[in-house]
């Protein structure tokens, strides 16, 4: 996020809500910085965002911040850009975990019994 100019706040709430959605259950974290997007994204579910279930309002407060800047981006192209890298992401992460348990050696694998 940060090659991509982001938003400090919007690092800041994303690292901590889903630090939040993994370590101690879905507890939306609110404080006097959250914003809209936050909220909305607390509504569809922190999970759903790690699969590309992004609330709109994120392109709109990064569209502001951009403003802010007087950079040429815009928040969309922010927004697509950061649901491809979470697709990814989940991809590498599948892959990772497909490879590990059908790589011959694997522990689970010898373990089980075979299919006939």
């Amino acid at each position: 996020m940060d090659t991509v100019q982001t938003d400090p706040n919007i690092i800041e709430m994303v690292l901590t809500n889903l630090k939040a959605q993994y370590e101690t259950g879905p507890i939306p974290i609110y404080n006097s910085y959250t914003s809209l997007a936050a909220m909305q994204q607390s509504d569809i579910g922190w999970h759903l965002f790690i699969e590309g279930w992004c609330s709109r309002e994120w392109e709109t407060e990064q569209q502001e911040y951009y403003r802010l800047l007087q950079s040429r981006w815009t928040g969309r192209r922010w927004l697509v850009g950061l649901i491809k890298q979470l697709w990814q992401i989940a991809w590498e992460l599948w892959e990772h975990r497909n490879t590990a348990l059908h790589h011959k050696g694997n522990g689970i694998r010898d373990k089980a019994l075979p299919i006939l």
